[in-house]
């Protein structure tokens, strides 16, 4: 893996801390809703989580400490200490002596993982991009739409009802650009080549709330800027996060954030009104 990570821009790289962010993303996801989530084998999906975090924070970790300086950094820090023990025990293949710390609560989990992935951040700045960020929200694309029982169909309605130009055809004078091949990952550019990578084009799919959304955002700006040589890059505004929560727990947005038909005299229009900055 170290040799191949050398050959990785940063916004390659970029793409493996995001990846690894998302699996903490995922299990702060987990955390709130487990009690929807029973059914599913929470023991072996956290697992997995735990496994993808730790080979990706020790990608990039391999490409900002080469073999020969491992043991050093190993031996100064122990969080970068404990990455590599996870990653090597268990992560990349298991060792007889390994012990897991999965008899944590998936909150005290989380929190570990977040100082483990912002070390890496610290420690290997010189590797990634400057202006990429660690978002964390709790949200996970598989079990969000398994909860709310989303089939392509539902979602297809979703986006209809959320973006009114969803799926409508291009006007009439509209530049139209030749047909493109679409970039679905970052590790196809190695295969394809750069200029070839070129002349993809990037998806940046619609979000059925605001914590997808900016996965999806920031999942673009990665593929857009490992080909483009560009520096774009999409952060949360968290103050308008918890605004969006407090909508949602009085009911005047759903999970998907459509707005809900409210009677004029329901007394919660007053909270709604000093929510969304409404003056008297």
């Amino acid at each position: 893996m170290e040799e191949s990570s050398k050959k990785l821009n940063k916004w390659e790289l970029a793409r493996y801390l995001i990846d690894a962010k998302k699996c903490v993303d995922s299990i702060l996801f987990i955390e709130e809703n487990k009690s929807r989530l029973v059914n599913i084998g929470l023991r072996d999906e956290v697992s997995l989580l735990r496994q993808r975090f730790y080979i990706n924070c020790g990608v990039v970790l391999d490409a900002q400490f080469p073999k020969r300086e491992k043991k050093t950094i190993c031996d100064k820090n122990e969080i970068v200490r404990a990455i590599y023990y996870e990653r090597d025990k268990n992560a990349a293949h298991k060792d007889i002596d390994y012990r897991s710390k999965e008899d944590e609560t998936l909150k005290a989990m989380a929190e570990v993982m977040k100082k483990q992935i912002t070390c890496v951040r610290e420690l290997c700045s010189a590797v990634l991009p400057d202006v990429i960020t660690l978002d964390f929200v709790a949200h996970d694309k598989k079990l969000f739409r398994m909860i709310h029982g989303i089939t392509p169909e539902i979602e297809e309605q979703i986006n209809r009802i959320k973006h009114p130009k969803y799926g409508q055809p291009l006007p009439k004078d509209a530049t139209l650009l030749p047909p493109r091949k679409v970039l679905n990952d970052t590790e196809e550019i190695r295969a394809m080549g750069s200029d070839a990578a070129k002349e993809c084009a990037v998806i940046i799919d619609a979000e059925l709330n605001t914590e997808e959304g900016l996965q999806n955002r920031q999942d673009g700006c990665i593929k857009i800027n490992a080909i483009h040589g560009q520096n774009m890059w999409a952060t949360i505004n968290q103050s308008e996060v918890e605004k969006f929560k407090r909508l949602k727990q009085i009911g005047f947005l759903d999970d998907f954030e459509i707005p809900q038909l409210i009677p004029d005299d329901d007394p919660r229009w007053e909270e709604i009104k000093e929510i969304l900055g409404f003056k008297p």
